[in-house]
């Protein structure tokens, strides 16, 4: 047989056996996987003098080189794996909304109520008068409650504010929210009895307004006073149609505090 013949022959063997058969290499060996083969993958070199046959076979391109698959992300905690009952609620607030809003769906406001009575050093009926007042005053609002509370709020730490409601009372009242809310000529629903129809809300967005505001401390606003909007009163408003909010608290009247409030 002659050379040529041979290497024909030996062509179509080899051709025959990469279309056919599978095998394993050693995993330090490079792979090479063929899936189809066409007529110019293979190139035949025949020297009449020595019986070559070059075979060359395609490389798989860099992008198609299975990669090694990567790891998983770490998922957040989820608010299901918190122990909340181990948690202060400034702890709680720190967790973000989600978990805030999962624990009081879960768990209601009482762990929260009995903090703020705490923290503000108000009873438990002192603490429903002045959430009454609040609400009563907020325009059945989220916002506009969270900034009513802020007012009161500004007022303890006003030393204007605690100087006037310890002369009215004639008492060292003037730090307590239930005083600064309940002191005459101050919160027009307090005088004229309208407060009480809030008396005993004690969960919804406009009672929450007040708890995010009373446990996070985080001021809206600096005013001391506002008025109803209809009074057409010069002053800063936050919701459409809420209340016009003015009087600054200065930093000179301001009661220093441990730690420094940031805006929201």
């Amino acid at each position: 047989m002659k050379n040529k013949d041979k290497a024909k022959m030996l062509l179509g063997l080899v051709a025959t056996m990469l279309l056919t058969s599978s095998y394993d290499l050693p995993e330090e060996e490079t792979v090479h996987s063929i899936t189809k083969i066409e007529k110019t993958s293979i190139e035949q070199v025949i020297d009449n003098d020595l019986d070559t046959v070059v075979i060359n076979i395609p490389t798989m391109a860099p992008e198609s080189i299975p990669t090694a698959t990567p790891e998983p992300p770490v998922p957040a905690i989820s608010s299901l794996d918190i122990d909340y009952n181990s948690l202060t609620m400034p702890e709680i607030y720190e967790l973000g909304d989600d978990a805030i809003n999962y624990y009081y769906e879960t768990y209601g406001y009482d762990k929260a109520i009995s903090y703020i009575c705490d923290r503000y050093n108000i009873t438990y009926d002192e603490f429903k008068i002045v959430s009454a007042i609040i609400m009563a005053e907020g325009n059945r609002t989220y916002e506009e409650a969270y900034c009513v509370a802020n007012t009161i709020y500004n007022r303890i730490h006003s030393i204007s504010s605690i100087n006037y409601v310890n002369a009215v009372f004639g008492m060292n009242v003037g730090k307590s929210l239930f005083y600064q809310a309940v002191c005459p000529d101050q919160f027009v629903v307090y005088q004229n009895g309208r407060y009480y129809e809030f008396y005993n809300v004690l969960s919804g967005p406009v009672f929450r307004g007040i708890i995010d505001m009373l446990i996070s401390e985080i001021p809206r606003h600096n005013y001391l006073q506002f008025l109803a909007n209809e009074t057409n009163a010069q002053g800063e408003m936050f919701t459409d149609k809420g209340n016009r909010y003015f009087t600054v608290l200065q930093e000179n009247d301001r009661l220093v505090e441990k730690s420094t409030l940031q805006m929201k």
